[in-house]
């Protein structure tokens, strides 16, 4: 009887084993989780919205990036184009300014063959 009574015993510390410590509880680190729960629906439990996700924070990083490149490329555009532009005003400035003063020297020269000779 005393060995019928220790196989007993043997039988309910490994069936208390197994469930306390079994495959159920293997990878999500705690041996007194949930029952059936596996580690995909752990983290998904676990995350509560969309800025939890790091895959949506990266992208959303990313996006942000992109974006602030863009504007700095056509800040930088922008800037070159008013540069050129300004470059242009002040190469007619100089070219009218030229003509100008040519067209003051010959009102003052007296030399001038057409004036009265």
């Amino acid at each position: 009887m005393g060995r019928l009574l220790l196989f007993f015993l043997v039988i309910v510390t490994i069936v208390l084993l197994w469930k306390a410590f079994g495959p159920q509880t293997w990878g999500n680190g705690s041996p007194f989780g949930r029952r059936g729960v596996t580690k995909k629906k752990s983290q998904e439990i676990t995350r509560k919205g969309p800025d939890d996700d790091p895959d949506f924070l990266w992208n959303i990083e990313k996006e942000r990036f992109k974006q602030r490149r863009a504007q700095e490329a056509k800040e930088a555009e922008e800037a070159e184009r008013k540069r050129r532009q300004e470059l242009r005003e002040q190469q007619r400035r100089e070219a009218r300014g030229d003509d100008k003063r040519d067209n003051e020297r010959d009102a003052q020269d007296p030399k001038d063959p057409k004036d009265g000779a």
